[in-house]
């Protein structure tokens, strides 16, 4: 996922889709933690996964506020461009 949403881009029904899969993702996370009885390797691979899953989301959110900077950035010279 990490590389579909650098590389490829993302559009809006894909970033969606991700975005339901990270919330998913990590509630299931959160209820398999509540158990009190981990051993610590999987209180290990458990933080491991949140973290994957932050970075995921952090990616996805910088990507799309990049390519939305862009669009505004090319509106605005389009406007500029037929003004003057």
């Amino acid at each position: 996922m990490h590389r579909e949403i650098v590389l490829r881009g993302i559009d809006v029904e894909r970033q969606a889709t991700v975005a339901s899969y990270i919330c998913e993702s990590a509630q299931l996370l959160a209820r398999v933690s509540s158990n009190l009885r981990l051993t610590d390797e999987l209180k290990r691979r458990i933080l491991c996964s949140f973290l994957c899953l932050m970075n995921l989301r952090e990616k996805l959110e910088r990507v799309c506020s990049v390519r939305l900077l862009e669009r505004r950035s090319s509106a605005l010279a389009a406007v500029a461009g037929s003004v003057g």
